[in-house]
This record gives C-alpha cells, sequence and structure tokens, in this order.
C-alpha cells in the first residue's frame, strides 16, 4: 500500500504513517484486528504478547487517530473497540 493509493481511498495520511511507516505500525494493525471484539488492555498484551505499557502507549496514539474508542470503564479497567468510523482501513492492511 502506497501512501497516494491511501489518499485516494479518502483516508488521514497520519494513520498511514501510525499504521504503515512507522517501526510499531505492524503490532497496531494486529492490535486493530484484534479489537474488532471488545478488549482490555491486559487481555491484547496477553493476546499478542506485549508487555501491558507498550499496549498503553500503542493504544493511545490510536486513540488520538480515531481509531480505537472506549467501550466501558469498569473500575481501572477500560475496554477498547475498534472505530466504526475507521473500521474500513482494515481491508488495506
Amino acid at each position: 500500500m502506497t501512501r497516494q493509493r491511501w489518499t485516494e481511498k479518502c483516508l488521514c495520511c497520519g494513520v498511514f504513517e501510525l499504521l504503515v511507516s512507522t517501526r510499531g505500525g505492524p503490532t497496531r494493525v494486529r492490535m486493530l484486528r484484534l479489537l474488532v471484539s471488545p478488549k482490555n488492555k491486559l487481555q491484547l498484551s496477553k493476546d499478542l504478547g506485549i508487555d501491558w505499557k507498550a499496549i498503553d502507549r500503542h493504544v493511545d496514539r490510536m486513540r488520538k487517530f480515531g481509531l480505537v474508542q472506549v467501550v466501558d470503564t469498569a473500575g481501572t479497567s477500560t475496554t477498547f473497540v475498534l472505530s466504526q468510523k475507521d473500521a474500513n482501513v482494515l481491508p488495506l492492511l
């Protein structure tokens, strides 16, 4: 996928950078695929085999671009899901 094709699909260049051009992009793509169903950071950490602190940073960056949204918060556990607005990103990856 090139940046030009990405923008032809009317997608944000910042999202392209976040998911394709950066070192953490492949991990974020894997996270988005898991977030088709709601999961909290601990579940993501276990499913991906990554430290929860790294998951925390990835989720924060994806939330800034609206790729992930909060579904529920219970105590200190927050559940996230892939944003419907940007669900069309997954088939391009």
